[in-house]
């Protein structure tokens, strides 16, 4: 962390950009009274996962998921259908039909 700390500082800063640029400290202020609590700075943290192009990995294909969802309530390609939809919400991907093409987005 010091040496990405170290390389930005040396970054030359226009004198138009300059005045508008102020350096922040990497370690944050912590008031007495809180820190009394006994909260401490950890160093830096891991940072989060940023979300990929990954794709959803499920036991239906599109098409047999959209007949699957015009099934008959008591079969079980019905809630297996359910099921598939419920795991691309959450991964944040619709099925569309698109001139007559199934496809994700």
């Amino acid at each position: 962390m010091k040496e990405t700390v170290h390389e930005h500082s040396e970054i030359k800063k226009p004198k138009e950009v300059a005045e508008h640029i102020k350096e922040v400290s990497q370690r944050p202020e912590i008031p007495k009274d809180v820190e009394k609590a006994g909260v401490q700075h950890t160093g830096t943290t891991t940072p989060f996962r940023q979300a990929t192009k990954e794709t959803a990995k499920l036991p239906l294909t599109d098409d047999e998921i959209v007949k699957g969802l015009h099934a008959h309530i008591w079969e079980s390609i019905r809630w297996m259908s359910i099921w598939c939809v419920r795991q691309l919400k959450k991964a944040h991907v619709a099925i569309k039909e698109v001139h007559g093409r199934l496809i994700r987005s």
